[in-house]
């Protein structure tokens, strides 16, 4: 599964949307769309839990 990778500020988050449509407004600034993980099953997302991504379609770090 695809995922699509955001930084705004001092958060980063991984979602399932292409465009980041799905992720709530972070704390500072805007989302900007930083890199694409063709795989987010593939180790060395640190801090990724499969199991909110698949509930929410996305994840945020720090929340």
């Amino acid at each position: 599964m695809k995922g699509y990778v955001f930084k705004a500020g001092a958060q980063t988050a991984i979602t399932k949307e292409p465009d980041g449509s799905n992720l709530p407004p972070p704390k500072v600034g805007s989302w900007e769309r930083i890199k694409e993980v063709k795989d987010v099953t593939v180790p060395g997302l640190i801090g990724f839990d499969p199991e909110t991504f698949n509930k929410q379609g996305y994840q945020i770090w720090p929340p």
